[in-house]
């Protein structure tokens, strides 16, 4: 469901992403490029309901990940795993950016849980 406008946004975001220097990055600017990206993708997806829910769960998920980021080992690496799902929502490609996103959601739910 993604338009032109869409598209163009989730194009810049993916260019913040490539231009993150993980290592300089503290961990509240990689949280708000996480928000930012998913975001953008929630807003792409045109369903009120669908978005309004996935904000809901992000908020819950954004707090857990405050608890734990001093244990997280690798969240820069979890914002910039965002780069291949947006490549594919840009291309159209759903079955690829659905599979992309369920291992991201799975893997952050390891990485929470390995931290507690």
């Amino acid at each position: 469901r993604a338009t032109a406008t869409d598209r163009a946004t989730l194009t810049a975001v993916r260019r913040e992403l490539e231009s993150v220097d993980s290592r300089r990055r503290d961990a509240d600017e990689l949280m708000r490029l996480d928000l930012q990206v998913h975001r953008a993708i929630y807003a792409a997806t045109h369903n009120p309901y669908l978005e309004d829910t996935l904000v809901r769960h992000d908020n819950l998920a954004t707090r857990i990940w405050c608890l734990f980021v001093e244990r997280m080992s690798d969240m820069a690496g979890h914002v910039e795993e965002h780069g291949p799902l947006i490549e594919a929502i840009i291309a159209g490609n759903p079955d690829k950016a659905a599979q992309l996103a369920r291992d991201h959601v799975e893997g952050f739910e390891r990485a929470i849980r390995e931290a507690i």
